[in-house]
């Protein structure tokens, strides 16, 4: 996620995800929606979106052992996390 926000840059994302991971989403997020800012980033971030999307090479949908592998790895992957 850090590699994520050093590629996309928006400070306010930051903000948010570091209040998620102290459990104080719920407090204090009122606080960055009040200012605006999101108001603004958010159709921005919609329209780089769709332009990686239209660039994008990847099929509209992969056959259904692929999409087995990937939900099995997503399983996985939460059960460690899990576990940890």
């Amino acid at each position: 996620m850090n590699d994520l926000l050093k590629y996309w840059k928006i400070p306010v994302v930051k903000e948010i995800l570091e209040l998620k991971r102290r459990g104080a989403e719920n407090d204090e997020v009122q606080s960055i929606i009040d200012t605006g800012e999101l108001d603004v980033i958010i159709p921005d971030m919609f329209k780089r979106l769709d332009r990686a999307y239209d660039r994008s090479k990847i099929p509209e949908m992969s056959d259904k052992d692929v999409i087995e592998d990937i939900n099995d790895f997503l399983v996985e992957l939460r059960v460690v996390k899990i576990g940890h």
